[in-house]
């Protein structure tokens, strides 16, 4: 499903996080329908809450933009509190806003050019570790971080995996308004089904103040060579495929949470907050995560 931007309920209420945003949003569905989203709610809390595991004293850290990367912040704020010394740099305005509210120093990328480790979401993500990004609209500069970034950590539900990208998801398109329309053209002869992505009746605004162009193929067309193509049309700034970037996916599912290596057949469990990073309960310090596939 398309995201079009903020929930303006939400946007009223900036105080709540984590599960309360949960409880806003589920409070009139049905019963079992409540259960399955609150359950999702506590795996992205979970996820979230694993990637904060993988930050170090002392560091930088880019802080992505999502519902579970929120959940990250918020751990990480909390161990900020307890003694943890880092500097965060945010992706988005909400992501920006997460951080204040949760007590974490902020720089930039001008002061602070490389990047310990970036933590951020995704909307889908293959066996070989590809991503589309983009549903919250902030691509373009979570992009920007995490190329600047040493490690890559991915935080998502199993619902998330995908044999081939773009089947669940359109690839979102970041635009120019001058030449948004003419780029609809170019894509949809290239094969793409193209939608301006809206907010209340009205085109969404990225915090760049660009538009989104939301696009499907049947099917997506090889990765790499649709975003040297995408890269190629003028007016174009940005596309939400995320590739050869060698992530750190944590998967949050039923069995718990699990890292994931680039072919999904291999993978290992990885420590609750409540067992701690060495797998005994108790011990939540800070750790040195072992290397992506080991």
């Amino acid at each position: 499903m398309t995201t079009l931007g903020p929930d303006p309920i939400l946007r009223e209420a900036p105080v709540w996080t984590g599960i309360e945003r949960a409880i806003l949003e589920v409070s009139s569905l049905p019963f079992m329908e409540a259960a399955e989203v609150m359950e999702r709610e506590e795996l992205k809390r979970l996820a979230g809450y694993r990637a904060a595991e993988y930050v170090a004293d002392g560091t930088v850290v880019g802080l992505g933009t999502g519902s579970t990367t929120a959940y990250a912040i918020e751990a990480l704020g909390a161990q900020v509190r307890e003694g943890l010394r880092i500097r965060g740099i945010p992706t988005s305005v909400a992501s920006e806003r997460l951080a204040r509210e949760a007590g974490i120093p902020l720089t930039s990328l001008e002061e602070c050019p490389e990047v310990d480790l970036t933590i951020d979401g995704a909307d889908e993500v293959d066996r070989q570790g590809n991503l589309i990004k983009g549903g919250g609209g902030a691509f373009f500069r979570e992009k920007v971080v995490a190329l600047a970034s040493r490690r890559y950590v991915i935080v998502v539900d199993d619902g998330k995996l995908v044999d081939r990208l773009g089947v669940a998801v359109p690839l979102p398109v970041e635009v120019v308004p001058f030449a948004w329309h003419r780029c609809q053209q170019t894509i949809e002869r290239m094969g793409g089904m193209v939608e301006i992505r809206r907010s209340n009746g009205v085109p969404f605004v990225t915090d760049n103040g660009n538009y989104v162009l939301d696009c499907r193929f049947f099917p997506l067309p090889d990765p790499s060579q649709l975003g040297q193509r995408l890269r190629g049309i003028v007016g174009v700034v940005e596309h939400g495929l995320f590739l050869d970037m060698d992530p750190i996916v944590l998967v949050a599912g039923r069995q718990g949470v699990v890292e994931r290596a680039p072919c999904f057949g291999r993978s290992r469990h990885t420590p609750t907050m409540s067992e701690g990073p060495d797998g005994n309960k108790g011990n939540t310090g800070h750790r040195s995560p072992q290397p992506y596939g080991g």
